[in-house]
């Protein structure tokens, strides 16, 4: 679908083409038990990424470290399939070696202002989490090239309204549309300018 998400968190900065080196099994153990064992403090940090187990986060200095969970995180009780998102501001231990990069173990979840979920799409019984601490949001769509599919905007507006989340919905390719495309795209605009987007 080319139908796009966009959530505007502010003073974030999202590195979609970063990528994180992976650790075997023993060597997290390894960071895990140091990082208990040490006098470390909690520190805080955002953040700005999420790929599978691994977390980047970005602590107030600017430093980016990258992290891990331990233990299961829940959302008001409910079971999610990744219990930290891009926006969660977290408190975590953080292994800064010599020579080595630094690595960090997150130990606690900072409460959201606010979050978007979904039902997972592998686990049924689930919700996935996309973001958190959201400024605003931007849903963009188009009416041809793919055809428009009001439903995706309803749902997306489903998700976002319960949150006091801002948001705007963005018409594109407005140069392919044909004079009934323009009468759809006015009928549209005029039934969500009505309900406040």
């Amino acid at each position: 679908m080319v139908s796009q998400l966009y959530f505007l968190v502010k003073d974030r900065h999202f590195y979609p083409h970063t990528t994180i080196p992976w650790i075997c099994c023993s060597e997290q153990r390894n960071i895990e038990e140091s990082l208990e064992k040490s006098e470390n403090k909690l520190q805080e940090g955002t953040v700005i990424k999420s790929t599978g187990s691994w977390y980047l986060v970005r602590m107030a200095d600017g430093s980016h470290v990258r992290s891990r969970i331990i233990g299961k995180f829940r959302l008001n009780g409910l079971s999610l399939t990744n219990p930290v998102a891009v926006g969660d501001k977290v408190a975590m231990l953080i292994d800064d070696q010599e020579g080595q990069d630094k690595t960090g173990l997150i130990k606690e979840i900072k409460s959201r202002q606010n979050y978007i979920i979904r039902q997972s799409p592998k686990k049924r019984r689930s919700l996935h989490l996309l973001a958190s601490n959201i400024d605003q949001a931007f849903v963009v769509v188009t009416i041809v090239q793919p055809n428009l599919k009001q439903g995706f905007i309803d749902r997306f507006l489903m998700m976002t309204e319960p949150h006091d989340i801002p948001t705007w919905i963005i018409f594109n390719k407005a140069d392919l549309y044909s004079e009934d495309d323009l009468f759809i795209f006015e009928m549209l605009k005029d039934i969500y300018e009505k309900i406040g987007y």
